[in-house]
């Protein structure tokens, strides 16, 4: 075989692998959103780039942020949620107090 040719196919897988593995595990195996429709840009962005995971994240930095502009808040995921996983349902109120309290 032609050096050449040995040197470019061995390149190349080289670099196949550095993209697999640059590639996040959570998002080869993310778990999907439960809802297909997101009335927060914060969620739908979450959901679309690492499922579930990813925004269950998101909002827990939120909530954590949300606690420091104001530390007598008492903010978790039971204020706005009537349940948590799989489905994570709203309360009738929950998108109400999340945009109150600044989100997007």
């Amino acid at each position: 075989m032609d050096k050449k040719l040995a040197m470019s196919l061995a390149l190349g897988v080289v670099l196949g692998m550095l993209d697999l593995s640059s590639t996040p595990r959570r998002a080869l195996a993310a778990s999907p959103c439960a809802h297909a429709k997101f009335a927060t840009k914060l969620v739908a962005e979450a959901c679309k780039s690492g499922g579930q995971d990813e925004a269950k994240e998101k909002m827990k930095a939120w909530v954590k942020g949300a606690k420091e502009k104001d530390p007598k808040l008492v903010l978790t995921c039971n204020s706005c949620h009537s349940s948590l996983a799989p489905t994570f349902e709203l309360k009738p109120d929950g998108l109400k107090q999340f945009f109150a309290l600044g989100g997007a």
